[in-house]
């Protein structure tokens, strides 16, 4: 787990947003949270403490990092550091996005390319199909493309080298 900065504090808004429940005794209690918008999903989070306050900030910390996340990895948001990543043949990545991009890799390699998280292009054809699949030529021509592209990543300098065929979508992983 990458450590939280202890000098980020969380949003009032989304301390508000999350409904917290009690579950047993105070002694050793369940404290339960849910979050209805959290990286496009929903969030259920059980945190085991003896006191509320404990439990309502750890999960205040589990928010603020998710939120740091989804600022690094989220596609949808054109601010992300993945989106610039994206919008660029050249990228110096943070620490994290490096990682992930890494670990894509990895399990592309891994898996014989069953997962790649090289397929933005692909996945936006069918984001944008409507009422039927898009053109299967067309999908299986940008899938190769990204399959066989050359990405550089250099881990001292931490640079990412995207040829264009490669759109990072990093949602699988």
């Amino acid at each position: 787990m990458i450590p939280v900065e202890p000098e980020i504090l969380i949003a009032s808004e989304i301390v508000a947003a999350m409904h917290q429940v009690a579950i047993g005794a105070a002694e050793n209690a369940a404290f339960a949270f849910h979050d209805a918008a959290a990286l496009g999903t929903r969030l259920n989070l059980l945190v085991n403490t003896d006191s509320e306050q404990e439990a309502l900030a750890a999960a205040q910390r589990a928010r603020t990092e998710i939120d740091r996340l989804n600022s690094i990895l989220n596609w949808r948001d054109p601010a992300s550091e993945l989106s610039q990543l994206n919008q660029s043949r050249r990228h110096v990545a943070s620490p994290d996005l490096l990682a992930v991009i890494a670990a894509a890799e990895r399990w592309r390699e891994t898996t014989g390319g069953a997962y790649s998280g090289r397929l933005g292009r692909v996945l936006e054809l069918w984001r944008k199909a409507q009422s039927s699949p898009p053109d299967a030529a067309e999908v299986e021509r940008l899938a190769a493309a990204a399959r066989t592209a050359n990405i550089e990543i250099d881990l001292a300098a931490r640079t990412i080298v995207r040829p264009e065929a490669v759109h990072f979508d990093l949602d699988g992983l």
